[in-house]
């Protein structure tokens, strides 16, 4: 039976971990990597009339340093692939990385400028963190920070710039990797917590079951009473007898403790296809999937029976009216519910302690 407890996507249409983050984080860290590989392409050009003799070699590092980044954009733009984010997102970014440095480096004037190649980077690593793993990202700064320095000894000549200048960069690198642990860090309680809200709003507090709301939004995603399916379903409505009477005479702590058996109950009974929600005070709201229209019946009645036996306390008799009705497909899930409900009243107004069934 689903009460709506397993808080998975299936089950009441909040997202998994990824998708949740995807859809956050994606829109900016496209924008920014369109913008890191315009500015790699649009600045052959310039390149062109300042530094013609290295042109050839200029023109292919700037396309090997955007492709990666095309890659992880094609990546973003299609749902299917997102899963495959976490897992290349790095490397891809790694090697253009690789390759603009060498761009830069490749230039004699432009070996002073390595200072503000990492920045890019940066920037789409801290807004793609939440989906990364932390071991991921720290390997991947310690060889992009061995590149670096690597490249700057090799290549450039003058020490005392690098002496000045490159502490001050691996600071910033250093600052940029702790910021982006704690944003994933953040991210992750923030998804928690969201998700526990979600699933709070669509959910009793007191029996776990699917509130009102609940129940909707579970009807929704599971598409039913849509005219797609052609499996039979029933509603079922259910009130608890005299329920006021057990309030007044024995306390809401003992009127608390009937709703929450009688939900256990209902969860317990029924099959994985069907659901429960408490619908409002002492009512529920069944949706049976038993298989037919038989075995859904079948249920209903086994359900009177049990809540005859259930034991609360031997001074209190604890009994339901209920409301059955087949749903048809000619009718809206509005109108099966109203039914459902017609016939629940009709239980009561005949003595309590009954099933009365209807055909939609």
């Amino acid at each position: 039976m689903s009460t709506g407890s397993n808080k998975d996507t299936t089950h009441n249409g909040f997202p998994d971990y990824l998708s949740y983050q995807c859809e956050r984080l994606i829109p900016v860290a496209k924008m920014l990597l369109s913008f890191s590989v315009a500015y790699l392409l649009c600045f052959a050009f310039l390149d062109y009339f300042k530094h013609p003799e290295y042109i050839r070699p200029v023109v292919l590092l700037r396309a090997l340093a955007a492709l990666p980044l095309l890659l992880l954009l094609s990546l973003m733009s299609r749902a299917k692939n997102h899963h495959k984010l976490p897992k290349y997102f790095l490397p891809l970014g790694l090697l253009s990385f690789g390759f603009f440095l060498v761009l830069n480096l490749l230039i004699p004037e432009k070996k002073y400028i390595v200072i503000i190649v990492p920045v890019f980077y940066l920037l789409v690593i801290i807004a793609m963190a939440p989906l990364l793993k932390t071991t991921d990202l720290v390997v991947t700064f310690l060889l992009g920070v061995a590149c670096y320095y690597g490249a700057a000894v090799f290549y450039i000549p003058d020490f005392e710039y690098i002496k000045q200048v490159f502490p001050h960069m691996t600071a910033i690198v250093l600052f940029t990797l702790i910021t982006v642990i704690k944003i994933k860090q953040y991210a992750e309680e923030n998804y928690q917590l969201a998700k526990n809200l979600h699933w709070q709003s669509e959910h009793d507090e007191l029996t776990g079951v699917y509130n009102r709301a609940g129940i909707f939004n579970w009807i929704k995603n599971q598409q039913l009473f849509t005219g797609k399916s052609f499996e039979p379903i029933s509603l079922v409505m259910l009130d608890f007898d005299h329920f006021k009477n057990i309030n007044d005479k024995y306390g809401h702590a003992v009127g608390d403790e009937v709703i929450k058996q009688g939900a256990q109950l209902l969860g317990d009974a029924m099959g994985s296809q069907s659901v429960v929600a408490r619908f409002g005070g002492e009512e529920f709201l069944l949706i049976l999937q038993e298989g037919s229209e038989a075995n859904n019946l079948e249920l209903a009645h086994g359900l009177l029976q049990q809540f005859r036996q259930l034991n609360i306390a031997p001074e209190i008799k604890v009994s339901v009216s209920m409301g059955f009705v087949n749903h048809r497909m000619r009718f809206s899930f509005e109108q099966s519910l109203k039914a459902a409900d017609d016939c629940m009243y009709q239980a009561k107004s005949l003595g309590r302690d009954q099933l009365v069934t209807s055909q939609a």
